[in-house]
Parts: C-alpha cells; sequence; structure tokens
C-alpha cells in the first residue's frame, strides 16, 4: 500500500511542479497541509483495509454498490458542507455513477 502512494506521489510530483510550482513549494512546506497528510495518509490506508475486510465478508457486488455510493455522499456533502458549486455536467455524471 504505501508503495503503491508512493508511486502515485512520484507520477502526480512533475504535473504539480509544471502546473505551478509555487504552490506545490507552499504546499510541501505548510504546517497546515503537513498536519493534513498526516491525518489523511492513515485514513486512507484504513479505509482500503475496512474494503478488503468486507470484500472478504460479504458479496463482491454489494460491496462494489456500496463503495461506488460513497461518490454521491461526497458530492452531497461538498455541496451541503462545503458549499461547492455543481455544474449540470458533474450532477448528471454523479446521478450514472450512483445509478449504475
Amino acid at each position: 500500500m504505501a508503495i503503491m502512494q508512493a508511486v502515485t506521489m512520484l507520477l502526480l510530483l512533475p504535473y504539480g511542479l509544471w502546473v505551478d510550482p509555487s504552490e506545490m513549494k507552499q504546499v510541501f512546506l505548510s504546517a497546515r497541509h503537513a498536519l493534513y497528510v498526516m491525518v489523511i495518509g492513515p485514513c486512507m490506508v484504513g479505509t482500503y483495509l475496512a474494503i478488503l475486510f468486507a470484500f472478504q465478508r460479504a458479496d463482491a457486488a454489494l460491496v462494489s454498490a456500496v463503495r461506488e455510493s460513497s461518490i454521491g455522499f461526497g458530492a452531497l456533502a461538498g455541496v451541503l458542507l462545503l458549499k461547492e458549486p455543481r455544474t449540470l455536467q458533474e450532477l448528471v455524471g454523479v446521478g450514472l455513477i450512483v445509478l449504475g
């Protein structure tokens, strides 16, 4: 798992440096962002382990359906909690994913 995250970071780093190097520097040097990484990193690993546990205990089709519903919950949380604007294209995309 850690190897996969390290490879992903290494593959995305050139893109981040190409788009806005000053912002990437700010992200790496910011204590606030470091705190986010220290909290979110273990949560991602925990989530992945929970999914693997669920696949061992339940039918794969059911676990996959519940897992994909998180996209709808994430979009809903973004709108309600973070006040993010949504376009019609995004709403249609989330709707199609949730409907399967």
